[in-house]
C-alpha cells in the first residue's frame, strides 16, 4: 500500500513541476481552447483556467523559489531584471488604478511567465532541461497533427464548423482565411508556435520515425500558417527559417572559414526568404482558386461577394465601380502580397497613440496601465464603433501600459541574456544543435510578430509563454556552453 501510495505522490510530483506540460496546458488554455466553436463549454473552459492554469503557474513560482533557496544559486542579472520588472508592472500599477482585477491579473500573469517559465526553466539541471525539451515537442506535435489535419480539412472540402455559434468558425472565414475559430491573425501565431515547437523534434529525436512524426504536423502547421493569410505569422515564420539557414552555412564545417562561408551563408538565408515568399504566394493563390471554383455557383463566391459588399457600401452599382473594387479585392485577397502601406489601419493606430503622446508626456513615461489606451486611440478612425483597439504592435503596447520606463527594464532584460543566447546560435551545426537553434527561430519569429501584433510580451498569452520557455531553455543551454568555453580555455593554460 505505501508502495502504491509513494508511485501516486512521485507521479503527482512529476506532473506538477514539468514546465512543458504547464507550457502546453497554458497554450491550449488561452489558445485553442478559446475558439469559437468551443464557446458551449466556456464555462468549463473558465473553470480549468480559473482552478488548474491559475494555481499551478503560482505553485511552479513557489517552486523555483524553494529550488533557489535549497541550490544556494547565485543572482543573475536576468532574474534581478525581471523582478525589477515585476514590480514595476504591479506596485506603482496598483497604486494608481486600484487593487482591480484587471491589475492585479495583469501583475500575476507576468509573475508566471516570467518566474514560473522562464526563471524556473533557465536554472533546471541539463539532464532535466533535455527532458522538457522533448516533452514539449512531443506535446506540440500532437495538438498540430490534430488541429492542422482538421484546418486543412476544412480548406481541402472548403468548409467551416461552428459559425453560426461566433464570429468566427473552425475553417473558412469569408471564404478566403482558414481559422481555428478564431481571428486569422490569432490563429496564423498559434499555429507558428506549433509549427516551430514541433519542429524542434525532428532535430531532437534518434529515429527515423520518431523525426516523421514531428515533421509532419509541423509541415502542417506551416502549411496552415501561409493558409491563414495572416501576413504577420507567415512572414515571420520566413524570416526565421531564413536566418536559421544563415546560421547553418554560416557556422557549419561543409566550408572553409573565412569572408566567403558568410556571404554564402547571406545567400543561402535570402533564397530561403524569397523562395518561402514566392512559394506561400503560389499557395494562398491557388486555395483562393479552389475555394472559388468550389463556391462558383453560390452567393458566398469569394471575389463576387466581396465585390457585391464593397460596392453596396459606397452605393455604387456601374460598372467603373465594380471592376475598380475587384481590381482592389483581387490584389487583396490573391495571396495578399506584403499588403498596403498602413498595414491594415495599423499606421493609424500608432499616429493616434503618438499623438497622445505628445499631449501627455507623462503617460509615455510612465504609461496608462494595462488596458487603458484603447479606447482612446480608436477616435476618429474606422474601428471607433468597437470602442478600443490594441496598438497591434508589442512594443509600442507595452510602452503605452507600462511607459517607457517599463520598455527600458524590458531592453535591460534581452540585453542581459543576449550574450548566452548568441553563444547557442553561432555553435557549430550539428543535428542536436540545430534543436536549440530551432528555440532561437521561435525567439526571431515572436519578436518580429510583435512588430504587428500585441500579444507577444502580453503576459500569458500562448505566444508570450512560448517565447519566455525557449528563451529559458536558450539562456540554460548558452550558459553550459560558456561554462565549458571557461574550463577548456583555463585547462589549456600553461601551469
Amino acid at each position: 500500500m505505501n508502495w502504491i501510495a509513494g508511485r501516486i505522490r512521485k507521479g503527482l510530483i512529476d506532473i506538477a513541476t514539468n514546465e512543458s506540460l504547464f507550457l502546453f496546458t497554458a497554450f491550449l488554455a488561452y489558445g485553442f481552447l478559446k475558439m469559437t466553436p468551443l464557446a458551449w463549454y466556456t464555462e468549463q473552459i473558465n473553470a480549468l483556467i480559473s482552478f488548474v492554469v491559475v494555481p499551478w503557474g503560482a505553485a511552479l513560482c513557489m517552486l523555483r523559489l524553494m529550488r533557489a533557496q535549497q541550490k544556494q544559486l547565485s543572482a543573475q542579472w536576468d532574474i534581478g531584471i525581471l523582478f525589477v520588472m515585476l514590480l514595476w508592472v504591479g506596485v506603482p500599477f496598483i497604486i494608481r488604478f486600484g487593487f482591480t482585477n484587471v491589475n492585479v491579473n495583469n501583475w500575476f500573469q507576468n509573475m508566471v511567465t516570467a518566474f514560473g517559465l522562464y526563471a524556473l526553466v533557465s536554472e533546471e539541471s541539463v539532464a532535466r532541461r533535455e527532458k522538457m525539451l522533448d516533452w514539449a515537442s512531443a506535446l506540440f506535435a500532437l495538438i498540430s497533427f490534430v488541429i492542422g489535419a482538421a484546418l486543412l480539412y476544412c480548406a481541402v472540402t472548403v468548409q467551416t464548423w461552428g459559425e453560426d455559434i461566433g464570429a468566427y468558425g473552425f475553417g473558412l472565414y469569408n471564404g478566403t482565411f482558414l481559422t481555428a475559430g478564431l481571428y486569422y491573425n490569432s490563429t496564423g501565431m498559434l499555429a507558428l508556435c506549433c509549427a516551430l515547437m514541433s519542429l524542434m523534434g525532428v532535430f531532437r529525436r534518434r529515429t527515423l520515425v520518431a523525426r516523421l512524426a514531428h515533421l509532419v504536423p509541423a509541415v502542417m502547421m506551416m502549411l496552415v500558417v501561409v493558409l491563414t493569410q495572416s501576413r504577420t505569422a507567415r512572414y515571420s515564420l520566413l524570416a526565421s527559417l531564413a536566418v536559421a539557414s544563415y546560421s547553418v552555412v554560416a557556422n557549419g564545417s561543409r566550408f572553409k572559414a573565412g569572408i566567403r562561408r558568410y556571404v554564402l551563408a547571406v545567400m543561402v538565408g535570402a533564397i530561403v526568404l524569397v523562395g518561402g515568399y514566392i512559394g506561400s504566394d503560389a499557395i494562398t493563390r491557388t486555395a483562393i482558386i479552389h475555394y472559388n471554383t468550389h463556391n462558383q455557383n453560390e452567393q458566398s463566391n469569394t471575389l463576387s461577394f466581396w465585390v457585391a459588399e464593397a460596392c453596396a457600401e459606397e452605393g455604387q452599382a456601374d460598372s467603373s465601380a465594380v471592376s475598380e473594387a475587384e481590381s482592389e479585392i483581387t490584389s487583396e485577397s490573391l495571396g495578399r502580397g506584403l499588403g498596403d502601406m498602413t498595414f491594415t489601419g495599423r499606421t493609424m493606430l500608432w499616429k493616434k497613440l503618438f499623438s497622445l503622446w505628445a499631449e501627455n508626456p507623462w503617460h509615455f513615461l510612465i504609461g496608462r496601465g494595462a488596458g487603458n489606451t484603447g479606447k482612446y486611440i480608436v477616435q476618429g478612425t474606422f474601428l471607433e464603433a468597437q470602442g478600443s483597439a490594441t496598438t497591434h504592435n508589442t512594443y509600442l503596447q507595452f510602452i503605452a501600459d507600462y511607459g517607457l520606463i517599463g520598455m527600458v527594464i524590458y531592453i535591460g532584460f534581452f540585453i542581459s541574456i543576449i550574450r548566452p543566447v548568441m553563444k547557442v546560435f553561432n555553435a557549430k551545426s550539428s543535428c542536436f544543435q540545430c534543436g536549440y537553434l530551432v528555440l532561437c527561430m521561435i525567439v526571431i519569429a515572436s519578436l518580429l510578430t510583435g512588430m504587428m501584433e500585441s500579444e507577444p510580451l502580453a503576459a500569458m498569452t500562448p505566444i508570450n509563454a512560448v517565447l519566455f520557455f525557449s528563451l529559458g531553455a536558450l539562456v540554460n543551454r548558452g550558459r553550459e556552453c560558456l561554462r565549458r568555453s571557461e574550463e577548456t580555455g583555463r585547462s589549456s593554460l600553461p601551469l
